[in-house]
């Protein structure tokens, strides 16, 4: 991690964390300090001057998640894996939720997840619950391609061989790839406490929507006319969640769908007619 001065671009000070990151959100309240987590969870709070003020997490050194630490009423919710991560070798693990004091870094309490945590939490209110929650994605992220995928067992000039393969991955995608668990979950934001879960159907493709269907022609434009626009996509199992004003959670998933999730009647079971999705097309990053 580096500060570099707004005024003149230099080098104002480097910090070296304990293990590798990945997507860095650090969160701010603005307080001269701020908080990040790294590939295996691990959390830390410093200062604007680049001090190690905190540490705290690292569930599992062998795991990974493309998850991000988020700040709310001075606790720091931070989303990892136990056993699994993003990249592709990698077998599906569990994902964890834990929460820190923010002051302080003390773990205040940890719930186990069932499927993989790939993203960070939403906090606010939902509808039919009192009080603060945590709304949360779960899911394993999304594979490769079939030509990426093929790049790491064959050579590349056989790779446009394995065309006719390539076909039949989206005629029947669900035949070259095992069924990805998934979920959209709340818990209370104080204890950690369960207050209701959307299991989804699940994810049985190759890749993430639209990155195996349109990866020949992103491919095709990257090579000729724009060499700026990436062939794929590889976005996370679902993007990050929102809650708006009246409590409805909001999460888009890696099927290019968004979800709308209301508990209207607060019984802490949701049933279809409390569920909502918008199709897009494609996945969110």
């Amino acid at each position: 991690v580096v500060a570099f001065s707004t005024t003149d671009g230099s080098l104002k000070w480097r910090f070296q964390p304990y293990m590798a990151l990945y997507n860095f959100q650090a969160s701010s309240i603005n307080d001269g300090s701020f908080v990040f987590q790294d590939q295996t969870g691990g959390v830390y709070r410093l200062g604007i001057d680049g001090q190690l003020l905190w540490y705290g997490g690292q569930m599992d050194r062998g795991s990974a998640t493309t998850a991000a630490a988020v700040i709310s009423d001075k606790k720091v919710y931070a989303v990892s894996n136990l056993g699994g991560g993003m990249k592709a070798h990698m077998k599906e693990g569990r994902g964890l939720l834990h929460v820190y004091d923010y002051e302080s870094g003390r773990l205040l309490w940890y719930q186990s997840l069932w499927y993989e945590g790939n993203q960070a939490v939403a906090v606010g209110e939902i509808a039919g619950h009192p009080g603060k929650s945590l709304v949360l994605g779960m899911g394993q992220n999304p594979g490769l391609p079939w030509f990426m995928l093929m790049s790491y067992f064959i050579p590349g000039w056989l790779i446009p061989f394995t065309a006719p393969l390539y076909f039949l991955s989206l005629r029947f995608p669900s035949l070259f790839a095992s069924k990805q668990g998934r979920a959209i979950v709340a818990f209370s934001a104080d204890t950690g406490a369960l207050r209701w879960v959307w299991e989804m159907e699940p994810y049985h493709k190759l890749a993430a929507a639209g990155d195996n269907e349109k990866f020949v022609v992103r491919y095709r434009e990257w090579v000729s006319t724009n060499p700026n626009n990436e062939p794929l996509c590889l976005p996370d199992a679902n993007a990050q969640p929102v809650i708006d004003g009246a409590g409805t959670a909001f999460v888009p998933f890696q099927d290019g769908k968004v979800y709308a999730v209301r508990d209207e009647n607060g019984d802490g079971s949701i049933t279809p007619n409390e569920v909502q999705v918008h199709l897009v097309g494609d996945a969110f990053q």
